[in-house]
């Protein structure tokens, strides 16, 4: 069966809260099991090359670090029209690619509905690991990944021993 939900963790691990993405599609799957039709995917600092893999998919969930100047480890959440307005400042340094990969979706006609969830980072600098702040909001942001899934009618069955 072919994904209709892509979860979609982004950023880059070597720089500190920047690898959060990546790091909540890590713990998704090791806390979870989801149906066939959700794919949860890693995608680093690809950018455009993403470009099938979005437009594959009816609904799409972005996980990433977003500085919008709030507290860090601030959990924010933007849907499609904060995303399509977004200014560039918005994401971390790799979201130029970011922002790039969800306009071309867009011009091609997909996915159907884009949200983001994020973090406000604390450190962006090269460093491996969380920051304290960013680790201590990984599980609300782990919840509103959960809870936006369920509201699209997904089950996320928690791991055998897990969450």
């Amino acid at each position: 069966m072919k994904a209709e939900i892509l979860v979609l963790g982004v950023g880059n691990p070597l720089l500190g809260d920047e690898g959060l993405g990546p790091q909540v599609i890590q713990e998704l799957q090791g806390a979870y099991r989801f149906p066939p039709e959700v794919r949860l995917l890693d995608g680093g600092t690809a950018g455009l090359s993403l470009l099938s893999e979005v437009t594959a998919v009816e609904k799409l969930l972005v996980v990433d670090a977003v500085q919008t100047g709030a507290v860090p480890g601030t959990v924010v959440w933007l849907d499609e029209s904060a995303l399509s307005g977004a200014q560039r400042s918005l994401m971390g340094p790799h979201d130029i690619g970011v922002q790039e990969l969800l306009a071309a979706a867009r011009f091609h006609g997909g996915p159907r509905e884009t949200v983001l969830f994020g973090i406000e980072p604390e450190r962006m600098e090269l460093g491996l690991g969380l920051s304290s702040s960013v680790a201590k909001s990984l599980p609300k942001l782990m919840a509103a990944v959960i809870q936006r899934l369920a509201s699209w009618g997904v089950e996320a069955r928690p791991a055998l021993g897990k969450v």
